[in-house]
């Protein structure tokens, strides 16, 4: 593996952790009642989503299903469209979070 690609798969499995505390503060934020901090903060959330798509197609193009991910994506949005925040935590807590686990694993078993 070349030295950019290591350094960039480095940030990655650095970046997986935080990003999995910060969805669960988000979750936290909605089930206590401080949408607007949540919803903020959730926007943050899925820029670093966007963030590990682009970076895993280039170097590891087969950790995330995109078909499954844009799926999850779309029940969210709809949610967030709709104002659904008992949707939005579901999202969040069964899916999301258990989707950055999961590459975490992934990354981990790789190295």
């Amino acid at each position: 593996m070349n030295e950019d690609i290591i350094e960039v798969r480095n940030d990655l499995i650095n970046y997986l952790p935080k990003l999995e505390k910060g969805l669960t503060s988000i979750l936290n934020k909605f089930k206590n009642e401080k949408e607007s901090k949540a919803f903020s903060e959730l926007t943050d959330a899925l820029e670093g989503f966007t963030w590990i798509l682009n970076v895993t197609q280039i170097i590891e193009p087969d950790l995330i299903d995109i078909f499954e991910f844009n799926e999850i994506l779309e029940t969210l949005l709809d949610a967030i469209e709709n104002k659904d925040i008992e949707t939005i935590s579901d999202v969040i807590e069964f899916e999301l979070i258990d989707l950055v686990i999961q590459w975490q694993e992934e990354l981990e078993t790789e190295e």
